[in-house]
């Protein structure tokens, strides 16, 4: 069971703290700070009250606004300390964590001081290791992988600054205007318009920012949001091996993409027939079922990579690597599937085949990636630009489709026919060029600089 670590902090900090809560998560925890998972209506004295006495850990934020403030956040240190007298003296519970040089107040509640706790200071040497053994996750596979590739010497502010994205992004009205000016003045070969659109609202642990823009461009329609640039968690060593055209799982490491739009749904048949009826492009084959109205919102599928790279190409765009697919899928904090931790659910994507086929790309919103991307598990396959030799392939007897002369392509995200272990957004798949099948699918993605 996943420990619950509870963030005592002062508003002036939660920037740092919001970091701080998606590490955790990341690496195995279940954090909880206020206001980020207070909902609307719900009484907050209460609330504090019940979160810290049904809380593994409390951290402390201690800094200089923390300390010399007078206001809740004294408050949740003072029932933090109450609780902390009655857990055995060997076993943390309150974790003082310094984010500056500050000294640890003298607080006391009964006859414990906060002063009697040891304190972890956030740029020490080695903090980050600390504060998992504190917590009880200095073995989790996620706290592995992060030790192994950075050394048990890195700092928690160290780690954190890595998951630090440029100041314009976190500015508001600058933000607004500078990804406006970025977007309408960059000049395209294929006369595409581009409509300032709406702001889709997101959780920043999760993805570094408070909101995406969301672009309309032309010919195709599609609706894309701006994936930030910036590092992010790829790769999930818990990915089962169910297939014959899968890749071996990979452990989980820091990944830098630049920023880059991608579409929020999967292309559908409409825009596959619209694609046909104005580029005059000739398919290797027929698509049934296309021209049917009532799936005209579905996602057009038995696309080969070479139909569907021609169709990005005709809307001035391209397929997207797989970097950036799984950043746009996962977020920047490791989860396992775009809407988090939860395991697969028919509330939040189209597997198991339930409905014979595929569903309507904008069916399952409560399944939306951290950046509102939906159907980035089940629905379909989705075919991405990023090729892989025949040599790195997992496969003891290659079909005919896959000899050394054909280009093989991966393909990530499950499909509605199959279980719950192929909607992991870590999972890596391939295909041929040429390979087509009613399982497979793909969505847009634009260079915006």
């Amino acid at each position: 069971m996943k420990p619950k670590v509870f963030l005592a902090h002062a508003k002036e900090d939660a920037r740092w703290v919001r970091r701080l809560y998606s590490l955790l998560r990341s690496t195995g925890a279940d954090p909880w700070m206020a206001p980020f998972d207070i909902l609307p209506g719900v009484e907050w004295d209460t609330t504090i009250r019940n979160e810290i006495r049904s809380a593994r850990f409390v951290i402390a934020c201690l800094s200089q606004s923390s300390i010399n403030k007078r206001g809740y956040v004294q408050r949740e240190f003072r029932l933090a300390l109450d609780n902390c007298q009655e857990i055995p003296g060997s076993s943390s519970f309150l974790i003082p964590l310094r984010l500056d040089a500050c000294e640890v107040p003298d607080l006391r509640v009964g006859t414990l001081n906060l002063k009697d706790l040891q304190w972890l200071d956030a740029f020490a040497e080695g903090s980050f290791a600390a504060l998992l053994k504190s917590l009880d996750l200095y073995e989790t596979l996620a706290a592995r992988s992060l030790r192994g590739f950075f050394g048990e010497t890195i700092s928690l502010s160290g780690l954190l600054e890595l998951f630090e994205r440029p100041p314009y992004l976190f500015s508001g009205m600058t933000s607004r205007s500078t990804m406006s000016s970025v977007f309408l003045s960059r000049p395209t070969t294929m006369n595409v318009r581009l409509e300032r659109g709406k702001h889709l609202f997101t959780s920043e642990a999760a993805t570094g920012v408070s909101y995406v823009n969301c672009l309309r461009p032309r010919p195709d329609g599609s609706e894309l949001v701006v994936i930030p640039e910036g590092t992010f968690l790829m790769g999930d060593p818990e990915v089962q091996t169910v297939f014959q055209n899968q890749l071996p799982a990979s452990n989980v490491r820091l990944v830098f993409v630049k920023e880059f739009a991608i579409s929020r749904y999967l292309i559908t048949n409409g825009q596959f027939l619209d694609f046909l009826s104005s580029s005059h492009y000739k398919p290797m084959s027929d698509f049934p079922g296309i021209t049917r109205k009532r799936r005209l919102r579905h996602p057009v599928t038995n696309v080969s990579w070479l139909d569907a790279n021609a169709y990005c190409h005709w809307a001035g765009g391209r397929l997207p690597t797989e970097s950036e697919w799984e950043k746009a899928a996962r977020g920047i904090d490791g989860r396992p599937y775009p809407w988090g931790w939860q395991k697969p659910h028919d509330r939040y994507c189209n597997f198991g085949n339930p409905n014979g086929g595929t569903t309507a790309v904008d069916r399952y919103p409560e399944g939306s990636s951290p950046y509102g991307c939906l159907d980035m598990a089940g629905n379909v396959w989705e075919w991405c630009s990023t090729q892989v030799s025949s040599s790195d392939l997992n496969i003891e007897a290659p079909e005919p489709e896959f000899k050394a002369d054909t280009p093989i392509y991966i393909v990530r995200g499950g499909s509605f026919a199959h279980e719950a272990a192929a909607c992991r957004s870590g999972g890596r798949y391939f295909g041929s060029q040429n390979t087509r099948s009613n399982l497979w699918g793909f969505r847009f993605a634009w260079d915006t600089k």
